[in-house]
């Protein structure tokens, strides 16, 4: 607890900084990312039915700053605040999850608020976070800080094999200070939370802000690191060392360039195309390719497992191609709302219970947990998201299109990713901020003269800092929210 405190203070202190420096609205920001990136994602304090991390106290006293020392420049979230499809569909799917805990578990009285602060508390930063496109030049100085820090301890911690912020508090991750937490000769980076896999799935939702300041650095003088900050981004991700932030990373990057180079919208899309294609044909020699990049070795006679008295050829990247055999019976069977978040009474054979209590496919989880209900709402969220970000960065001549088409990217690429991880909130409240985000762009202030200049890809503009563009406001669509972990996912994930 002594330690949970020692960090939380600091927190409150940074963030009371940053508020006399500027205004609350900067200090929530300037908190937020300092929260989700440096501070432990495992330290939690539980009162009751609730727990409390450090994400939420920034979340909390940011939304307090906000509101009780206004930005200078007269704007407040209040007064700009449209309803989107987002908050609508954000809306239906907590109220299912609420339903699915009444009916197939107990809700207790504090159990609405534990997942209101899971679930809604994260969305609402991201819909408030910005108001004008300049608010992303300036959090540039914080946020470029704040990610040289994480890919120095990255870097580090895959090299010299000690994650330094895990040896200051004390803490250990059984098998992951072994051998699933060790490829290519180095250790997997962990940083602030508590597997690689989340690691790199939460900083593929960061890399759209590296671009986007990468943008401003072409602005002014004296921004040196801003410069550098897309291939920080990329060394952070590469050094989690696994190989679904690996790939959405790079569809992150495909993306980005799809929106931002027009003329290669066509040759990118249909590449795209005939890739998926390919991949489709071509599952097993990927699958194999995969087992290879992880280190697999070829299966011998002690590398198969039963399920139904059937054996199946099992290796970590096996794992989740077969989970869809294993819990084929509980998907028959289940019905609107779901087993619940603690997976009760859902129909395993016995003889892969132990193997395959890891569901990491998080379709498969959520439509378990929640059923029918919460597994459409949840894809709804996710595509809606998509579709939001999706127009926002179609245009190129305004400021906040650089990061709507990362954010595009990133959504599509962990949306792939998370078929083979199920949605913990080591990033999945990263993810929640973003959908939010992708809610309040679609009304955010555009006062980048460089953009009013044509200057889509940052260069410099003759006209004047102070010039103000009003974009028409555009109704446009939702997104999507994390799972309560079960108990009985408590273990770490299998090997990505």
């Amino acid at each position: 607890m002594i330690k949970f405190w020692a960090v939380a203070l600091a927190l409150i202190y940074f963030m009371w900084k940053q508020r006399e420096k500027k205004d609350g609205a900067h200090a929530m920001r300037a908190g937020w990312f300092v929260a989700i990136l440096l501070c432990p994602a495992w330290q939690q304090l539980q009162v009751r039915s609730i727990f409390l991390d450090h994400r939420s106290i920034a979340a909390g006293l940011g939304l307090v700053l906000l509101f009780a020392f206004p930005r200078k420049d007269g704007l407040s979230p209040l007064k700009r605040f449209v309803p989107m499809p987002t908050d609508f569909f954000m809306g239906l799917l907590f109220l299912s999850i609420i339903i699915t805990v009444f009916l197939k578990e107990h809700l207790a009285p504090l159990t609405p608020f534990e997942l209101g602060r899971q679930l809604l508390l994260p969305y609402l930063i991201g819909r408030i976070f910005l108001q004008r496109s300049k608010d992303i030049e300036e959090i540039a100085p914080v946020l470029s800080r704040v990610i040289l820090i994480v890919t120095v301890l990255g870097i580090l911690e895959a090299l010299t094999r000690r994650n330094l912020v895990n040896e200051v508090f004390g803490m250990r991750f059984g098998l992951l200070e072994t051998g699933e937490g060790y490829r290519w000769g180095m250790k997997r980076a962990i940083g602030s939370v508590r597997h690689p896999i989340f690691n790199g799935l939460m900083l593929v939702m960061v890399i759209p802000w590296t671009v986007a300041v990468h943008h401003y650095w072409k602005r002014g003088p004296k921004r040196k690191l801003w410069r550098q900050m897309p291939l920080m981004g990329a060394l952070a991700v590469f050094f989690s060392v696994s190989r679904g932030p690996h790939a959405a990373a790079i569809a992150t990057a495909g993306i980005m360039t799809f929106f931002r180079k027009p003329l290669l919208r066509v040759p990118i899309a249909v590449g795209t195309i005939t890739l998926a294609v390919i991949a489709v044909g071509a599952k097993d020699q990927i699958m194999h390719f995969a087992g290879k990049l992880a280190g697999e070795e070829e299966l011998d006679e002690n590398s198969y497992v039963s399920i139904n008295g059937e054996l199946y050829a099992y290796t970590g990247t096996r794992h989740r191609e077969l989970l869809d055999i294993v819990y084929a019976e509980a998907v028959v069977r289940n019905d609107f709302w779901g087993y619940g978040a603690g997976l009760k009474n859902v129909p395993v054979p016995e003889d892969a219970k132990q193997r395959f209590s890891s569901i990491d496919n998080d379709y498969l989880m959520f439509f378990l947990q929640f059923g029918y209900s919460g597994f459409y709402l949840f894809n709804i969220l996710q595509v809606c998201a998509v579709l939001q970000v999706f127009c926002c960065a179609w245009n190129t001549k305004h400021g906040r299109s650089i990061l709507c088409a990362g954010l595009t990217g990133s959504f599509v690429g962990v949306g792939m990713l998370i078929k083979s991880v199920w949605f913990d909130t080591d990033y999945g409240t990263v993810w929640l901020f973003c959908a939010g985000l992708s809610a309040c762009l679609v009304n955010v202030q555009d006062d980048e003269a460089a953009f009013r200049a044509g200057a889509t890809d940052g260069e410099a503009s003759t006209l004047p800092e102070k010039t103000v563009v009003r974009v028409r406001k555009r109704s446009l669509v939702p997104s999507y929210t994390p799972i309560p972990r079960s108990e009985a996912q408590g273990q770490q994930s299998a090997s990505p």
